[in-house]
Formats: structure tokens, C-alpha cells, sequence
């Protein structure tokens, strides 16, 4: 039997037990990124800098104007930044926020890729299950492979 491997639902997983740490593995980043702040947004947030240092994200709130990041949580890129803080933002429920942030990026993989997410998911304390219970890791007979490839 084959293996088929959801590698966004596997980086889902890897991220959420590495921020459920009490020390999340962090990124310094080289120089910081500076996100821009609506005003609205500005009232809460020295709250909000408190809340993402709890996930790895160290922030500091440049007063009524941006929140600058001086590092991330491993698997956290800095061109999904944008779109990790929102998702923060909108749920603060870790498990549906990583699972609807991973599977949203538009991102291919490469077979080395693939290999070292496999290798980091045999380390997590559930390499079965997505951190919303959804299975990863299906068999496959190699029968089935063949009908898809031969209809």
C-alpha cells in the first residue's frame, strides 16, 4: 500500500504543536517588518501584542501608526504575514485559525518539501489528525493509483 500525505493539513499540525509550546520555536527576522495600523486597530494594540507573543509572533506597537515584528513562529514566512495577523485577528481559536491559514496559502512543494515536512510530522504528538481531528495520513492500494492513471 501507498501513503497519501495532506501536506497543508501536515504544516497545520507542525505549527499548531510548536505554538502550543510554552517557548514556540521564533525566527529573528533579519531586518523587521513594520505592518500599518487602522486607527481602530491602534486602541488595542499593546492587548494585541501581548496575545501574539503567547504564539511566537515578538511585536512591538509603534504608537498610533504600526506594530513593528522583530521575529515569527517557524513555518510562518514572512510573505504570509499579512495574512496569518488577520486570521489572528478574526479567530483567536489557534486550531480553525493555523488550519484555515495553511490550507489558504497558494503554495507547491517540491519532493524535499514534502520529505522534510513528513519527517517533522513523525515527530508531533498526533501525526494523524489536523489540529481540527481531519486525517492526514490516508492509505492508498497501489490498484487504486493505477485506475486513476490508466482511466
Amino acid at each position: 500500500p501507498a501513503m497519501l500525505l495532506d501536506l497543508k493539513g501536515a504544516e497545520a499540525r507542525i505549527l499548531f504543536e510548536n505554538l502550543q509550546r510554552s517557548a514556540p520555536d521564533v525566527q529573528a527576522l533579519l531586518l523587521p517588518l513594520e505592518i500599518p495600523l487602522r486607527a481602530e486597530e491602534c486602541l488595542d494594540a499593546e492587548n494585541w501584542t501581548h496575545e501574539l507573543k503567547t504564539i511566537g509572533v515578538e511585536a512591538r506597537f509603534l504608537r498610533g501608526k504600526a506594530l513593528i515584528i522583530d521575529a515569527l513562529p517557524l513555518g510562518i514566512e514572512e510573505e504570509d504575514v499579512q495574512d496569518f495577523l488577520q486570521g489572528f485577528r478574526t479567530d483567536r481559536k489557534i486550531a480553525s485559525m493555523i488550519c484555515r491559514f495553511c490550507r489558504s496559502r497558494k503554495k507547491s512543494y517540491t519532493l524535499e518539501e514534502a520529505a522534510k515536512i513528513d519527517q517533522m510530522l513523525r515527530k508531533c504528538s498526533d501525526a494523524l489528525y489536523d489540529p481540527l481531528g481531519r486525517k492526514i495520513r490516508r492509505e492508498i492500494q497501489e490498484q487504486q493509483v493505477l485506475e486513476w492513471f490508466t482511466q
